[in-house]
C-alpha cells in the first residue's frame, strides 16, 4: 500500500472550528476507509477523532459520548437517539453540542502541548 497525502483534506481540518469538528466526526467512517487507502491525512485525523471520543483521556461526559456516537458516528437522527437513551431531542442536541466543544479542547490541548 501506498502512502498518500491528502493536502486538502489537511487544509480544511481545522480542530478548533465547530461546524469542520461536527462534519468529519460525521464522517468519521469515510476518513476510516481513506485511511485503509494509505491516506495518512485521513488516518491521524481519524485515530485524533477516535482518542478524542472515547479514550480514558477524553473531556467527554458517557451521555456526550453515547449522543456524539449515535448521532453523529452512527448518523441516527437525535429523536431516536432521544428514544435509546431516555432524554428529549432538545437535551440530546444539549450533550452532542457538549460533546463536539469537548472534542474540540481535547485535541486543542494536543495541539498545544
Amino acid at each position: 500500500m501506498s502512502r498518500v497525502a491528502n493536502y486538502r483534506l489537511l487544509e480544511n481540518a481545522d480542530y478548533s472550528d465547530f461546524n469542520i469538528m461536527r462534519g468529519l466526526i460525521k464522517n468519521m467512517g469515510a476518513l476510516k476507509k481513506q485511511a485503509g487507502t494509505g491516506d495518512m491525512v485521513a488516518l491521524s485525523i481519524y485515530i485524533d477523532l477516535k482518542e478524542a471520543i472515547y479514550s480514558g483521556n477524553s473531556e467527554l461526559s458517557s451521555k456526550q459520548r453515547q449522543a456524539v456516537h449515535l448521532n453523529l458516528v452512527h448518523g441516527i437522527p437525535q429523536e431516536d437517539v432521544g428514544e435509546i437513551m431516555g432524554l428529549t431531542q432538545r437535551t440530546v442536541n444539549h450533550h452532542v453540542r457538549k460533546g463536539i466543544d469537548g472534542v474540540i479542547n481535547f485535541l486543542m490541548q494536543e495541539v498545544e502541548e
